[in-house]
């Protein structure tokens, strides 16, 4: 009996071993994308979006995974929700590379001249002044930390910049270029730039229940003139707007020096200027309204 046994089990398990040998052999997707499992709805279906365009255009070249932590080594391009820290990414990747990781924008050609706002880049001492400065003139003051998604805080009239900061000014002691101090002003009818290559390649206002399930062209009109508005602006004025914001993006581009990131303006001091600048990380920036295809075609078009 013991003989039959062994007769019937043994070539199955050779079957399976021989499967999972076969399965170690077969190459790893060169693409993975990182699913989204937070409780967002608008991100979680941003990132099904995306996923649904990546398999599309990549096919069995992509593979999605539910942890950052399960890609393997031999995997060259990173997409979806991988983490907000740039730390979380490992190095040699093709995308996303060293200037997906982190983008220092304050830095780059051209940014301070077309805020549209004072900003000024300062240690802990230099930045108490310069928000002092600022109340002098009567202007409240917003002070944002240049470490990655770490701290932001408006300062008004009234308040020091050691009140506002609390326990986080030990974070910033003896530190250089820690904190941008910005003006606080008004800015309105915010709108997000996909910038590829030096080119723009999609847009849509800011509007945060807007999905690309909403989208209704390449530069999506659809704008609220401040954020927490629940209702939104005409037409006919949001494309107005809109034709300001290409041409000041056609120009801001080539003075910011090209390359690849997210760029969000908007109607600062009666004129356009940029908010911030975002790296270039697919399924870590929100795309609002954008149009899906024409950003994922650009962007494997240039990153391979």
């Amino acid at each position: 009996m013991d003989d039959l046994a062994g007769m019937l089990v043994k070539p199955r398990l050779a079957s399976i071993g021989m499967a999972l040998a076969a399965a170690a052999l077969d190459p790893v997707p060169p693409y993975a994308f990182v699913l989204d499992r937070g409780s967002d709805p608008e991100e979680r279906l941003e990132n099904a979006i995306l996923w649904k365009t990546l398999k599309d255009r990549l096919g069995s070249e992509i593979k999605a995974y539910d942890d950052l932590g399960k890609v393997p080594d031999a995997v060259t391009h990173i997409f979806g929700r991988a983490g907000h820290r740039s730390d979380l990414f490992r190095e040699g990747l093709k995308y996303p590379g060293p200037k997906e990781k982190t983008l220092p924008y304050w830095t780059m050609p051209g940014f301070l001249e077309l805020a549209g706002r004072s900003i000024k880049i300062c240690d802990l001492d230099q930045a108490d002044m310069e928000v002092q400065r600022l109340h002098l003139e009567g202007k409240d003051a917003f002070v944002k930390a240049t470490r990655d998604k770490y701290f932001t805080k408006h300062v008004p009239v009234g308040t020091s910049l050691w009140q506002a900061l609390d326990a986080m000014v030990y974070s910033f002691i003896d530190e250089d270029a820690c904190l941008l101090v910005q003006e606080y002003v008004d800015m309105t009818y915010e709108y997000r730039l996909f910038v590829v290559d030096g080119q723009v390649v999609t847009g849509a206002g800011c509007v945060p229940w807007k999905t690309p399930l909403d989208n209704t062209a390449l530069y999506d009109p659809a704008m609220i003139e401040h954020r927490g508005d629940t209702k939104l602006g005409g037409l006919a004025m949001s494309n107005l707007r809109l034709d300001q914001y290409l041409a000041f993006a056609s120009e801001a581009v080539d003075q910011l020096g090209g390359g690849s990131f997210v760029l969000d303006v908007a109607m600062i001091n009666g004129e356009v200027g940029i908010i911030e600048l975002n790296p270039m990380r697919l399924g870590q920036v929100g795309l609002y309204a954008a149009k899906v295809p024409a950003l994922v075609d650009a962007v494997l078009g240039h990153f391979g």
